[in-house]
């Protein structure tokens, strides 16, 4: 599926087997290459309460480590966030 508003699209990628691919883009300021490399890692200060990237990623990366979460943008262009999320073959107790 695919929703779009005035600066921002969502689309569910393929779904195989094995993951569930999404991505989240807009059509935004975007960031400078100097942001985007902050937000990648785990020296970015949010300006207010931030969005919990790093919160994501590590939740991810923590259920199972195949999982990823991914940020690209570009100044002018926008930003694109993609998450793979692997799928359960067996129920975990942990859960």
């Amino acid at each position: 599926k695919q929703y779009t508003s005035r600066h921002k699209q969502c689309r569910w990628r393929k779904e195989d087997d094995e993951t569930i691919h999404m991505m989240v883009q807009d059509t935004g300021a975007g960031m400078s290459p100097e942001e985007l490399e902050a937000v990648r890692g785990s020296e970015y200060k949010p300006k207010g309460h931030g969005i919990g990237l790093k919160n994501i990623r590590e939740r991810l990366t923590m259920d199972d480590s195949r999982s990823s979460f991914a940020i690209n943008s570009a100044i002018g262009q926008g930003t694109c966030v993609e998450i793979h999320i692997q799928k359960r073959t067996e129920v975990s107790e942990n859960v």
